[in-house]
């Protein structure tokens, strides 16, 4: 049975299985694959020996054969051993001559992962399920045990099966909070944001900072390319009666709900042209620089609620949750370092862009911007582009026991990108991995940044030459290929299901062009960074230092991402210029 872990086959099964539990490819092969070879062979000897006929023969009756299964055989595949599990019910079931059947899905992993599988089946049918939630895998050792036996064999397992391990071994975040005499946090505990921007504005790389990004958003508009020539044709305009899937009408209601709520005076601020330079200054960090619009900690809770209800319009029901997993960790993030009065759920300023109220056939836009979380949702007709976006967390959990404990963001972004990488052959690796160290020497001097570190998408780069890295994920696998289009779509379920979708056939129309690079090394326990490149997106997931926290290196669990649109589209640019070139050709 040696042979069948030297099978093609074999490696693609393998590769899958790691993929999605963390095995390693070598215990896949050596062990999992003999075993189910064995097994297959061991029962195909009796399958076609049961005869599966049910009478009497000596009572001189006229006979009916009934065909019958030998048995009904049940039985549970667990997730943390997919094909071993599964294929031991399986192969039962064939030789008693069964057909399969699911009866029951159950969902085994951390209460958040609970909380959103529940929120799910609320919103679609309300599916039955049960739930196995909590820790993984604790390893209890009593008095009397064999100490070093104990630590041997716990190790064997966390080698074998490291999914079930757990994350035990990284970093904590709470291993870095600030002491009170932390440089960062002088004055934070007596600021608001507004005295803060000030203080912060006077240091002589913020002025720095701000002094090039003035230049850099008063130049006009080309959007981010490879080579400083932006690729023509990529983006077309939809036709009237094209259904691309945006929630068009559900967001025109909650614009024109935002317009009545508000003041004469918020209107003002809240409404800008479509070609306002203020699209443009929108910018990450706590320092509050461009104060356009409202922000949402300066308005009435009402005013609030329904720029709230515009995101839910706008966003998918998860994009949602993940944007105000921001807000509710920057709130977090302000408890944690008593700044409560510059970090908080409502450090966010919201802008309106076009003519207002808005119409179903005229572009229009809204962006709401602050501490990790930006958002540019453009909308013509039911076509929409949201991006540039960026979100982020410092940290990436909420571990403090209230309302929110155990609320993880990014983690899925992170554990496939990992993962991914992690499977690969050895010479792909090699090859994507564009610098060993985050912090590289051998980077140039444009591939790294104080502020934005390795990510190149940030605020005030809508004008970028950002060249392809890494490899064509065409030479990848088909399997990783696969698992490639999975994190752009994990990245981009930010959008409305029909919005995803026509986004997706887009990008996949520029697979040969798509690129996938790394930065850093990639043991379970590693910050990196990785990035998905082609001429219709950019997608890009970056671990950084510490900034309100203590860590000197990047550490996972303060994490940076960003959506880009090149070519002229973020903002929904090229979507405008052919929508005015069109009015102009009509008038």
């Amino acid at each position: 049975m040696e042979h069948f872990h030297k099978s093609p086959d074999s490696e693609v099964l393998a590769n899958v299985e790691t993929l999605f539990i963390s095995i390693s490819v070598t215990t896949f092969l050596y062990m999992d694959i003999p075993h189910l070879a064995a097994f297959y062979r061991h029962y195909a000897g009796p399958a076609d020996k049961i005869e599966g006929e049910s009478f009497s023969i000596d009572d001189d009756m006229y006979k009916i054969v009934q065909h019958e299964p030998l048995r009904v055989y049940t039985g549970t595949a667990s997730w943390n051993g997919s094909f071993l599990y599964v294929d031991w019910k399986i192969v039962l079931a064939f030789t008693g001559g069964n057909a399969i059947g699911i009866a029951n899905i159950s969902i085994t992993g951390s209460a958040v992962s609970g909380i959103k599988v529940h929120e799910n089946a609320v919103e679609s049918n309300l599916k039955q399920m049960t739930f196995v939630l909590g820790g993984k895998s604790p390893a209890i050792v009593f008095k009397d045990a064999d100490l070093d036996r104990a630590l041997e064999r716990r190790v064997e397992h966390d080698v074998t099966m490291p999914a079930q391990a757990g994350t035990s071994a990284r970093p904590s975040f709470r291993d870095y909070l600030p002491k009170p005499d932390f440089p960062r946090l002088k004055h934070l505990s007596s600021c608001d944001a507004h005295t803060w921007g000030d203080l912060r504005i006077k240091e002589p790389f913020v002025a720095d900072w701000m002094s090039l990004a003035n230049g850099l958003i008063s130049a006009p508009y080309q959007g981010i390319t490879t080579d400083g020539v932006v690729q023509k044709g990529l983006f077309k305009l939809a036709g009237v009666n094209d259904d691309h899937g945006a929630p068009v009408q559900a967001m025109i209601d909650a614009v024109n709900n935002i317009l009545l709520c508000a003041s004469e005076q918020e209107r003002r601020l809240i409404c800008h042209d479509l070609d306002a330079l203020q699209w443009r200054q929108w910018m990450n960090p706590e320092i509050y620089v461009f104060k356009n619009g409202v922000r949402l900690e300066e308005i009435s809770d009402a005013l609030a609620e329904k720029i709230h209800a515009l995101m839910r319009a706008s966003l998918s029901p998860s994009g949602y949750q993940r944007a105000i997993g921001c807000m509710k960790v920057n709130a977090f993030l302000g408890r944690l370092v008593n700044g409560r009065g510059v970090l908080n759920r409502d450090s966010y300023n919201f802008v309106l862009y076009g003519e207002m109220p808005p119409r179903r056939d005229r572009p229009w836009g809204w962006q709401l911007y602050g501490h990790h979380l930006c958002l540019n949702c453009t909308v013509l007709n039911t076509q929409m582009v949201l991006s540039p976006v960026f979100m982020g967390a410092e940290p990436n959990v909420i571990d403090d026991g209230g309302s929110d404990d155990g609320l993880l963001l990014f983690d899925t972004q992170e554990a496939r990108g990992l993962a991914l990488m992690q499977s690969l052959p050895q010479d792909l690796q090699c090859r994507i991995r564009v610098y060993d160290n985050l912090e590289d020497p051998n980077m140039p001097e444009w591939r790294f940044h104080r502020a934005d570190q390795r990510h190149l998408g940030g605020a005030f780069q809508d004008n970028r030459v950002i060249p392809y890295e890494g490899v064509p994920v065409v030479e990848f696998p088909t399997w990783a290929q696969s698992a490639v289009e999975n994190i752009i779509r994990i990245s981009l379920d930010i959008l409305p299901e029909k919005s995803l979708d026509q986004r997706m056939r887009e990008i996949l129309q520029h697979w040969s062009k798509t690129f996938f690079s790394w930065i850093g090394s990639f043991s379970d326990v590693d910050a990196f960074y990785y990035k998905i490149h082609s001429p219709v997106i950019m997608i890009e997931f970056d671990h950084h230092t510490g900034l309100f926290l203590t860590n000197k290196e990047a550490l996972p669990f303060h994490i940076h991402t960003l959506i880009r649109t090149p070519n002229g589209n973020d903002y929904g640019k090229e979507y405008i210029r052919q929508y005015n070139e069109q009015a102009a050709s009509r008038a």
